[in-house]
């Protein structure tokens, strides 16, 4: 069997590592369902990246008794930096919006 070379176009290439990575995400006060969908994501699609950056606005409605720190919990559970916004009502636009205008990469 001969060794792959630069000619042969099925040469085996090594792969360049994964670059740092931005998530947005929008959100309410619901704890666990973000932490069933950031388990779904971590596990699969974003575990192929070293580093993860969470941008993520949190509207201040949702389950009565969830609170802002149970959220931020879950969010460091699963990210390496998290990067928030907790406005004073709550605006999907105005979240969308504050999002993408954080991210880096």
């Amino acid at each position: 069997m001969s060794q792959p070379d630069s000619h042969n176009k099925h040469a085996i290439r090594q792969a360049a590592p994964l670059p740092h990575l931005d998530v947005v995400t929008t959100a309410t006060l619901r704890p666990e369902l973000l932490d069933i969908t950031y388990l779904s994501f971590t596990s699969k699609l974003l575990a192929k990246f070293p580093s993860r950056r969470l941008i993520i606005n949190i509207d201040p409605i949702g389950e009565p008794r969830a609170t802002l720190e149970q959220m931020l919990e879950v969010c460091h559970r699963h990210f390496d930096q998290v990067i928030y916004r907790y406005p004073d009502t709550p605006s999907f636009a105005r979240a969308v919006h504050w999002a993408w205008q954080q991210v880096e990469s």
